[in-house]
């Protein structure tokens, strides 16, 4: 007996919701996470990414754990591509490879503006431990470095705020400037199917397929399905 379709067993109003959402999500702008220890920071980056529709993260463990927050996330990890990788310089050259422009924080001498980033072009921005920042090792290996301009007292900022600020700048400045981000049709046709399943409440029972954990912590150290996603060229 052939498995229900999951798009039939949705109200309109979720399938309209999810069809809004996937509209809406990009792999034009993804997040690298290196070192990062506090659940709660991870969970609060992963649930801004959510929320502002970068749909691909990258979390560099280099042999410490990743496990973000539920009570911080809300579930919103379940909607997300994460991939965990064990060191800096493999994941940074997986992302140049599919074209990305690799863009690092930095409080460095040196360091550009955040607002001076390329909008026009696939960027990938690493965030650093919560105590140190960035590692050398992005430094050597990154193509841009930069930071948030401040005007205050205060130099810098927490990591989850720091990332928000990063992610919502970016997002909303493409938007101003009329710039396609949003995912091939393909790939918007997929995304809607998956999240079509993730939405139905018996969907383990249902949709084996989806697993018993999130699909996004399933890849784990250098992803060959995200090797394989290269970003389109848009003017």
């Amino acid at each position: 007996m052939n498995p229900p379709n999951p798009q039939e067993l949705l109200l309109d109003a979720r399938r309209q919701r999810v069809d809004e959402v996937v509209a809406h999500r990009t792999r034009r702008l993804v997040v690298v996470l290196e070192d990062l220890e506090d659940p709660h920071n991870i969970a609060a980056v992963l649930r801004t990414c959510e929320g502002l529709g970068v749909q691909e993260i990258h979390g560099i463990t280099r042999g410490h754990s990743f496990h973000p927050s539920p009570r911080i996330t809300m579930g919103a990890e379940k909607w997300l591509d994460l991939h965990l990788h064990r060191d800096t310089p493999s994941c940074l050259a997986q992302l140049k490879e599919r074209g990305f422009l690799v863009c690092a924080t930095d409080l460095g001498e040196g360091a550009g503006s955040l607002l001076d980033l390329p909008l026009d072009k696939p960027l990938a921005i690493v965030f650093g431990t919560e105590k140190v920042g960035i590692t050398e090792q992005v430094r050597e290996h990154c193509d841009l470095r930069f930071k948030i301009p401040m005007y205050g007292f205060s130099q810098s900022l927490n990591i989850s705020v720091a990332a928000a600020v990063c992610i919502s700048h970016l997002v909303f400045a493409r938007l101003e400037r009329g710039l396609d981000a949003s995912l091939p049709a393909g790939e918007q046709a997929a995304l809607r199917e998956r999240f079509y399943a993730l939405s139905v409440k018996q969907r383990h029972r249902l949709f084996p397929e989806c697993g018993a954990r999130p699909r996004s912590f399933h890849s784990v150290n250098s992803s060959s399905q995200a090797a394989s996603d290269r970003p389109k060229d848009r003017p």
